[in-house]
């Protein structure tokens, strides 16, 4: 029952998933059920997620911060 503001360029905060990280470079993928982000190469095929126009610029290990942008 809230409002939801979607974005489509810009540069946010992300928390990296908790069973892996980031690699700067590495494209991020939206959970369809969840919207949860996980990081994988450009072209690859996540379960249950759909590619994103955002790249991650940092590095980090999981439950870390990562920055993405587009």
């Amino acid at each position: 029952g809230q409002n939801v503001v979607a974005f489509q360029t810009g540069s946010f905060y992300v928390k990296c998933p908790s069973g892996s990280g980031a690699t700067a470079g590495q494209k991020a993928f939206a959970s369809t059920t969840d919207g949860s982000i996980s990081f994988a190469a450009a072209g690859a095929t996540v379960s249950g997620s759909v590619e994103t126009n955002f790249t991650a610029r940092n590095t980090c290990l999981a439950g870390e911060i990562a920055i993405i942008s587009a």
